[in-house]
């Protein structure tokens, strides 16, 4: 077996550096929309319209990827236009804590999302073109899997800022409803200075901002270019010619699809951005570290899910894993729903197992996504708004 060039796994470090730290922007929201919440005065009702916004902005990054990526393929260096939404990711969420402004938030939020959707689809399509379809393969089940590390991890990261912020009201922390949740005086920091929990935010900030630098150090070295040259020569790599598909077979074909990324998509970040908050402020009373331990669980359950995934594709049709999971994830969601809020150890156990069957959802879909498939992923929408409005 020949050894990769250093320049090759210098770039997947990098585009695997940057995928965990957008598992960490994405598991931060969970943790920490009590603090949002409270930054702009706002009731978690009000809130939600910024989450709706972010999605918005991650459709839009992902369409924008391809359109982009096609006309300046001959101008620039990909890699350049990476290092720009990798800046404005860190950007957007470095200045986050100093936003006050609902509206100011939500468009920060949204182009948080932009940012997102346009690195989620540049970075596999670099994977993609340099390694090809079949060697790629475990290079992409890996991107998925590391977008997990910065999900287990920012929960605890932020632990110790939300103790420091407002582990003296442990029994009551910042919820919806507190007569003391704007109260100055009940606070661990006063009006004029920073709320700990901001760090969560700066710390990821400075951190996309080292990714930006290494990912622009790799486009000046052209290591993308490098790397595509050695594994295309190196490589057989045929390409399959044939005639256009009709649009309306196409359609067919993708509007399935779309309905199951929508809902696959919503079952993963509606129980990640609201578990924290239901745990601390409902009849759970969860502490402040059990609240962030349940949303890590979360995330180690989705890890564990999407590698049991990858690993039973390889005898099982994804269809019948992504039905599985499917019924899983409903019987979860109602257990939730019935028993989770007054009984601690059900919200314990569906967290990770809940975790369990969404991770193996997104890659089902990759290999294979049907009809029947995209109509249960409705009733598991239909579901998780049924479980937000309990809470």
């Amino acid at each position: 077996m020949k050894l990769w060039p250093t320049s090759a796994i210098l770039l997947l470090v990098t585009i695997y550096l940057a995928r965990t730290g957008m598992g960490y922007v994405l598991s931060l929201s969970g943790p920490t929309l009590l603090y949002l919440t409270e930054l702009v005065h706002t009731e978690i009702q009000s809130f939600s319209l910024a989450f709706s916004l972010r999605f918005v902005g991650v459709i839009i990054g992902g369409v924008m990827v391809g359109f982009v990526m096609h006309r300046t393929k001959e101008q620039i260096n990909q890699l350049y236009l990476m290092a720009i939404f990798l800046f404005l990711k860190g950007l957007f969420n470095l200045i986050t804590p100093w936003l006050t402004s609902i509206w100011i938030m939500s468009i920060a939020i949204m182009v948080i999302g932009i940012t997102f959707g346009y690195l989620d689809a540049g970075l596999q399509a670099i994977i993609l073109r340099i390694w090809g379809a079949t060697t790629s393969r475990p290079l992409i089940y890996l991107y998925h899997f590391t977008i997990g590390i910065g999900g287990i991890f920012a929960p605890i990261i932020a632990e110790p800022f939300l103790l420091k912020a407002y582990g003296h009201r442990e029994n009551n922390p910042n919820c919806p409803g507190n007569s003391t949740s704007n109260d100055s005086s009940t606070s661990a920091v006063g009006d004029q200075e920073l709320n700990p929990v901001a760090w969560s935010y700066i710390i990821i900030g400075i951190y996309f901002f080292v990714i930006t630098i290494l990912t622009l150090a790799l486009a000046y070295f052209k290591t993308d270019e490098k790397a595509f040259q050695k594994f295309s020569a190196s490589e057989n790599v045929t390409v399959e010619k044939r005639k256009e598909e009709p649009i309306r077979d196409l359609i067919w074909v993708f509007a399935p699809l779309i309905g199951y990324y929508f809902c696959s998509v919503s079952n993963e970040i509606l129980f990640n951005s609201f578990i924290y908050p239901v745990a601390v402020c409902s009849e759970l009373k969860f502490s402040i570290p059990d609240a962030t331990l349940v949303n890590s669980l979360y995330w180690i359950g989705l890890m564990v899910g999407r590698g049991s995934g990858i690993f039973a594709a390889s005898y099982i049709r994804p269809a019948k894993i992504a039905i599985f999971c499917i019924a899983g994830t409903i019987i979860m969601m109602w257990i939730l729903v019935l028993f989770g809020r007054t009984t601690p150890q059900v919200t314990w156990a569906v967290s990770i197992v809940h975790g369990f069957f969404v991770g193996p959802l997104y890659p089902s879909g990759e290999s294979e996504a049907s009809l029947l498939a995209t109509s249960i992923s409705v009733i598991i929408w239909i579901v998780e708004l049924t479980t937000h409005r309990c809470y």
